[in-house]
């Protein structure tokens, strides 16, 4: 929801170059943590001590079954969640600030929670959240870089 939201409520409201810069972020962060995941494979805190000591519950049970029979080994630095969650939150702050604080505050716990959940050391998601702010940065310069093309459906006037 942190990552989806920002981007579709900005297409909804017709801000469709905010919303380009945005995906175009999004796409950059990713790139760049499965770049790294192929390049330097590190498995999280749970596969060396196993999964965090939490009380049972069904939400648990939920989430132990997703890991044992869906999770990939090897992706934990830098944390993808983390990244796109920063991505989320800076383009949301830049282009509908109210949203952004909203998704600031779920991104913080989310950061958190990777590492309290055993999930993350904590270096990853560090690392999750410089990979983050660089990937914004370098879309926000890309994006203002493309010219407009004047013909295109997307095409809302001069880029900044």
């Amino acid at each position: 929801m942190i990552v989806f939201v920002p981007p579709v409520l900005l297409y909804l409201r017709g801000q469709r170059e905010e919303y380009f810069e945005t995906t175009m972020a999004l796409l950059l962060v990713f790139l760049t943590c499965f770049s790294c995941f192929q390049l330097i494979p590190v498995d999280g805190p749970r596969y060396l001590v196993g999964p965090a000591d939490a009380p049972a519950g069904p939400i648990r049970a939920a989430v132990l079954y997703l890991l044992q029979n869906g999770s990939s080994r090897g992706t934990a630095f830098p944390s993808s969640h983390v990244a796109a969650s920063v991505v989320a939150t800076i383009s949301a702050l830049r282009h509908q600030r109210r949203v952004g604080y909203v998704v600031a505050l779920l991104a913080a716990g989310l950061t958190v929670s990777t590492v309290y959940g055993g999930f993350h050391y904590a270096v990853d998601a560090l690392a999750g959240l410089l990979v983050g702010g660089l990937a914004s940065g370098a879309a926000w310069k890309l994006w203002g870089a493309i010219p407009a093309s004047g013909s295109g459906a997307c095409d809302a006037g001069p880029r900044r």
